[in-house]
């Protein structure tokens, strides 16, 4: 199920892209940051993809688009992006047509007052193709809250009424909220709380290492079948 999710994610956000009016309004916008005819900045372009975009991101749930150029450089997007930010996605995979969804990532303070953001999102990324499918122009990446639907994929498989389900990177930092926040005191497990065991941690007195994980934490940490 979540193998599909993903798949779906990905298709919407590549059939977004490539359908004929938003892609020629990329095309031309990449063209402008390779310096070939203009000011991306200064060209009404930003808005017109502002505008194509807008019918895709409010009524469904994403929170921004992002458009990269080959190099990495935010091009336009919903939403005023942060300089300099290090973005959950690798831009080589992208740029080698691979999709991808990245982990859940914690949003800017200021950029969550502004614009009402969730705290936590996620980014579906596709590579865009130039003409004739030749080479990859871009990248285009789609914001989601995923408390909604990726977190939700998690609550729905809870076994029973005291079962838990969580998702977890490599190195056992929870990635969704844990059924029993009330009991530990917490607003949110996600990206706050690593899966150790609290006998081992002591000991080795708040280590994060492998040694203080718990038996299925490190099963899955070290036979990499974490996400």
């Amino acid at each position: 199920l979540l193998t599909s999710w993903s798949l779906d994610q990905q298709k919407i956000v590549s059939a977004w892209a490539n359908q004929r009016d938003n892609h020629n309004t990329i095309q031309q916008l990449l063209r402008l940051d390779s310096g070939l005819s203009g000011n991306v900045s200064q060209s009404s372009l930003v808005a017109k993809l502002q505008a194509q975009f807008k019918p895709l991101i409010e009524p469904h749930n994403y929170e921004n688009f992002i458009l990269f150029s080959p190099k990495g450089k935010v091009i336009a997007s919903h939403y005023p992006e942060p300089a300099n930010r290090n973005y959950p996605f690798s831009l080589e995979m992208a740029l080698a047509n691979i999709p991808q969804i990245g982990h859940p990532y914690k949003v800017s303070i200021l950029k969550n007052k502004i614009h009402n953001s969730p705290d936590i999102q996620m980014m579906i990324v596709v590579p865009i193709e130039g003409e004739n499918q030749r080479n990859i122009i871009g990248v285009l990446a789609l914001t989601i809250d995923p408390s909604h639907s990726f977190a939700g994929f998690f609550r729905t498989i809870r076994p029973g009424e005291t079962g838990d389900s969580y998702a977890i990177d490599s190195n056992a930092l929870m990635l969704t909220n844990s059924r029993f926040l009330k009991e530990m005191n917490l607003k949110s497990t996600a990206l706050n709380l690593h899966i150790q065991d609290p006998s081992l941690a002591q000991k080795a007195q708040g280590s994060r290492g492998t040694e203080t994980l718990t038996f299925m934490a490190k099963h899955l940490t070290t036979n990499r079948e974490t996400w």
